[in-house]
């Protein structure tokens, strides 16, 4: 049962980072400063860019991996990259460390099902 928990507190948070604005919003409200977040440069990009008389969306990982390509950007903007990291922790956390592959990829699976079910639902309601 613990596994099952793990795996959903890994697809949960992989979902909130990568499929929602909760970083770049977490970043506004907390102050991290401009020299480690780019917002101020982001906020300015973000509202400037035009394709075809349309504005496109970037994501604030999107914006930083192709602005700011480091190691530990790249690193932070992949989702398989941190589901490594919070698999071993939701695993260490629920004392299942043998368990780390199975809340790795469970968590993953239910990451990608959970991207897969909210564009579904987001095109079904017309946004």
């Amino acid at each position: 049962m613990e596994s099952i928990f793990a795996m959903l507190w890994v697809a949960m948070a992989l979902f909130v980072l990568f499929e929602t604005s909760s970083v770049y919003e977490y970043f506004k409200v907390l102050r991290i400063p401009n020299c480690i977040s780019r917002l101020k440069e982001y906020s300015k990009y973000c509202f400037l860019q035009e394709f075809d008389g349309n504005y496109l969306f970037l994501s604030y990982g999107q914006y930083l991996r192709q602005h700011h390509d480091t190691f530990l950007v790249r690193w932070a903007t992949c989702p398989y990259c941190i589901g490594v990291a919070l698999s071993v922790a939701a695993s260490f956390a629920f004392s299942k460390w043998q368990e780390i592959p199975i809340t790795y990829l469970g968590g993953i699976l239910c990451y990608r099902l959970f991207t897969i079910g909210n564009r579904w639902l987001g095109e079904r309601s017309g946004g």
